[in-house]
């Protein structure tokens, strides 16, 4: 896949949420600075976050993480890579895969307790192996699945980087996802089909 090179979220949505573009609190802007200060980043290209309300559940999402990343441009010649899919609808899946075959797919909740912190519910886990086109990767058989109980919370910025020629919207993690800590957009619009593992147990 190729990393998206448009940052910006336009504000279109098919999640039914109330959205706001407010001016964050003073307080919150020096929260999200101190997440940049831990992750080794500047203020000087982080994306402003336009953010989504649940009112439902009293949930935030931020709408700059909506869409499907991949460690790809950061893997530096690894043989395996890593994905996070985020959908407008505050659930989402990770995913790991190497060329040996072996593939891991976990399922969670996401929404944001503060600015630049996000937070994962996982609920489902599933491994084993992949074969065939790796795009999309998909399960050719199962080793285990089982309930997740994990809840990650991590501090995270949203940029724009560049590694050789290519310029790409990232994403920096406080803490190591599915082995990795940074990714690149690849794909803003992203359904539940795209999940490695729909075909195996579609979402309720």
């Amino acid at each position: 896949m190729t990393p998206e090179g448009r940052a910006p979220v336009d504000g279109t949505t098919n999640s039914p949420k109330i959205f706001s573009d407010l001016p964050v609190p003073s307080a919150e802007e020096e929260r999200a600075r101190a997440t940049l200060d831990q992750l080794g980043l500047g203020m000087t290209g982080a994306i402003r976050q336009p953010c989504s309300i649940d009112v439902t559940l009293n949930l935030v999402y931020d709408e700059n993480l909506v869409g499907l990343w991949d460690s790809g441009p950061y893997d530096n010649g690894a043989m395996e890579s890593s994905w996070l899919g985020f959908l407008p609808d505050g659930r989402g899946w990770s995913a790991w895969a190497n060329v040996g075959g072996e593939i891991d797919v976990g399922r969670f909740r996401w929404h944001c307790p503060e600015p630049a912190t996000l937070e994962l519910r996982y609920e489902w886990q599933v491994s084993g192996e992949w074969s065939g086109a790796r795009d999309p990767l998909r399960f050719s058989s199962i080793d285990s699945r089982l309930p997740d109980n994990e809840v990650l919370s991590a501090g995270y910025a949203i940029m724009l980087d560049k590694i050789y020629a290519d310029e790409f919207t990232a994403l920096h993690l406080a803490k190591h996802v599915q082995y990795c800590s940074t990714y690149a957009l690849v794909q803003r619009a992203l359904s539940l089909e795209d999940d490695p593992a729909h075909h195996l147990a579609p979402w309720r």
